[in-house]
């Protein structure tokens, strides 16, 4: 489960603001983050899917690269895959760039990758009679977080959902675009076992404190490792 960085619009519009789209021109997501395109993805694609025994995948994306994921898909018979949406609308959530102009960016995709074989884990209700039919909504309802540690941080509580339904404890969970380690706190929460990767060592510090700090308050000493470039 990762967020690679986006593909953007770029210029087209006479608000600086929106030249580069919800970022600040000089923002980590616009300097070093922006227009992971067709051929970074099919790279990234062919990078992971051998690594896995069933590819069992959810990708964040931005709707420009929802295409590249598609042409993948189309040349790749085997994998199936459902189109799912972090949905960031809440009244509350002064993050959300809103226009006039254009529809408002309230809503993230995310392109779930899996093969014939591997289905949805059931989560049961609080009194375990039934299943909780929240979890299996395609939108999923979640302010962005307001602790910005990165500037495209997405819910634990959403990703904590995602990997109840499609792991299991002592699973192993990738994030090989780790940003600040929510992917890994969700994991580690919930009884997984994480791998993080990360290129900005800022970022991977930041993700390296927040998982150590899971392991101290479930009194566990953490089992890892930090490899280095």
């Amino acid at each position: 489960m990762t967020d690679p960085p986006y593909e953007h619009v770029m210029g087209g519009m006479k608000s600086k603001k929106y030249n580069v789209g919800s970022w600040k021109a000089n923002s980590y997501m616009n300097m070093k983050m922006s227009q992971f395109k067709h051929d970074n993805i099919f790279g990234f694609l062919d990078a992971t899917i051998p690594k896995m025994k069933k590819i069992n995948m959810y990708v964040f994306c931005s709707k420009l690269q929802l295409a590249h994921y598609f042409d993948y898909i189309n040349q790749h018979k085997k994998i199936k895959f459902d189109l799912l949406i972090w949905d960031k609308s809440s009244q509350d959530n002064k993050y959300s760039m809103k226009s006039s102009k254009f529809f408002t960016q309230d809503i993230e995709y995310v392109v779930r990758l899996y093969e014939s074989g591997v289905s949805l884990n059931k989560i049961w209700n609080a009194d375990h009679t039934k299943t909780d039919s929240s979890y299996y909504l395609k939108r999923q309802k979640y302010d962005q977080p307001h602790e910005k540690l990165h500037e495209s941080m997405k819910p634990v509580a959403l990703l904590s959902n995602y990997i109840k339904l499609s792991s299991n404890e002592n699973d192993l969970v990738l994030d090989p675009f780790m940003g600040s380690g929510s992917t890994g706190v969700a994991a580690i929460k919930l009884n997984r076992r994480f791998i993080g990767m990360e290129l900005n060592e800022e970022y991977f510090n930041v993700a390296k404190t927040r998982i150590e700090n899971i392991f101290d308050t479930k009194k566990e000493k953490p089992k890892c490792k930090t490899l280095s470039k």
